[in-house]
């Protein structure tokens, strides 16, 4: 019982570990988004106005 513990907080730390990489590159998808949509907007106003 005791293995089946340790060997469960070990895959849980293993997977913890696996998805910071995820959450940054999700983060940064994120972010560039934000910007992308912030450029659209400016450029549909600039299209709108002329």
């Amino acid at each position: 019982m005791t293995q089946t513990i340790t060997g469960v907080a070990g895959t849980a730390q293993d997977t913890g570990v696996a998805a910071q990489p995820m959450l940054a590159a999700a983060s940064d998808l994120s972010r560039h988004s934000h910007l992308l949509d912030r450029d659209v907007a400016r450029f549909l106003s600039g299209v709108r106005a002329a």
